[in-house]
């Protein structure tokens, strides 16, 4: 890929960072860290230097305006249509949310970092990025940048439809992440997860609930949209949430 496109990618991607916003990714860290067993839970306070999850939930948003980590700015998102086509897409520099969580999963679960600040710093990444997968837009449409693109008004402001997934439709909801998370649990109570399956049916539940996320009428969002869009949202942090326990349990728990 030639230069000029990769500059061009980078400065998409670097609106696309964010996700559930701040108390979004707070709320998934809290629920996941509920989930595990004390031995998993020493084990991950040890690597945080005795915080709790949801303190470093933010980390890997926060870095990305280090020059070290503007590689980085690819990690959140997928040009996703299926597992089948994703793996016919050539190898190269630029990873993916998908192969950035498989290889930090994988690598972590066979402790295969040389150091305790490695591995402190992929399980960080993990954290972030199991919750942008659950974001639709992060496995958003190439055509409009996963809806960067797609400019709407939310209540008479001007926005895109992407920042709206990001934050505008939390902000609204007025929800400290504890409340926030308390909230989202309703959801899983209501549909509990059989078991841990794979990222890539992640991906294609995102990917499947975007004709609901784009479907916008007129392009200017008010209550009906906010109404229709708050129970996918906290559906998706409550399927985060308990997802990430299970892997993170899964690494340290044995």
């Amino acid at each position: 890929m030639k230069f000029g496109i990769l500059i061009m990618i980078h400065l998409i991607v670097v609106g696309m960072v964010g996700a559930f916003g701040k108390n979004g990714h707070r709320a998934i860290a809290e629920m996941a860290q509920q989930k595990l067993s004390p031995l998993a839970l020493s084990r991950v306070k040890s690597l945080m230097d005795g915080k709790d999850m949801w303190m470093v939930a933010n980390w890997a948003d926060d870095v990305r305006s280090l020059p070290e980590y503007k590689q980085a700015d690819f990690w959140h998102w997928v040009d996703w249509n299926g597992r089948v086509e994703w793996e016919k897409k050539p190898s190269g520099p630029m990873k993916d949310i998908i192969e950035k969580i498989r290889e930090f999963w994988g690598k972590l679960r066979s402790r295969s970092y040389e150091n305790q600040q490695s591995e402190a710093e992929a399980l960080r990444w993990l954290i972030h990025l199991v919750a942008d997968l659950h974001q639709p837009l992060h496995v958003g449409r190439s055509e409009d940048q996963g809806g960067n693109k797609k400019l709407v008004k939310y209540f008479g402001k001007d926005t895109n439809l992407h920042s709206v997934w990001d934050d505008h439709l939390l902000e609204g909801l007025g929800l400290s992440f504890r409340d926030l998370h308390l909230e989202a649990a309703f959801f899983c109570k209501a549909e509990p997860l059989q078991g841990l399956d794979s990222v890539y049916d992640w991906a294609d539940e995102s990917r499947g609930l975007l004709d609901q996320v784009y479907d916008v009428g007129n392009s200017e969002l008010e209550y009906m949209y906010v109404f229709r869009s708050a129970p996918i949202l906290k559906q998706r942090i409550c399927q985060a949430g308990e997802r990430l326990g299970l892997v993170i349990q899964s690494i340290y728990g044995e």
